[in-house]
């Protein structure tokens, strides 16, 4: 089953871009996944196709908080409640 237990590291600046790992089971290739920090799609890397971790690169968001991380994929969906923070630049 797809799951979703952490993401390293857990913060970041509200300008996005920086590389980030989730870590859960069921991943697959980056072409078979989309990877939500709130409401903004994070780009996978090439390093996305393990069974069990994906770095992707965080998008810019509008304020900082908590967000949500969902992850989909042909196993189906995942949210790691309040999973990722932004925090001020």
């Amino acid at each position: 089953p797809l799951t979703l237990v952490w993401v390293n590291p857990d913060n970041g600046y509200v300008t996005g871009g920086i590389h980030v790992t989730l870590t859960g089971a069921g991943f697959t290739a980056s072409d078979d996944m989309t990877v939500f920090f709130g409401e903004e799609q994070a780009t996978p890397t090439d390093l996305c196709g393990g069974s069990s971790s994906c770095e992707v690169v965080i998008p810019a968001a509008d304020s900082a908080g908590p967000v949500d991380v969902t992850l989909t994929n042909s196993n189906g969906t995942v949210t790691l409640p309040a999973g990722f923070t932004y925090v001020g630049s």
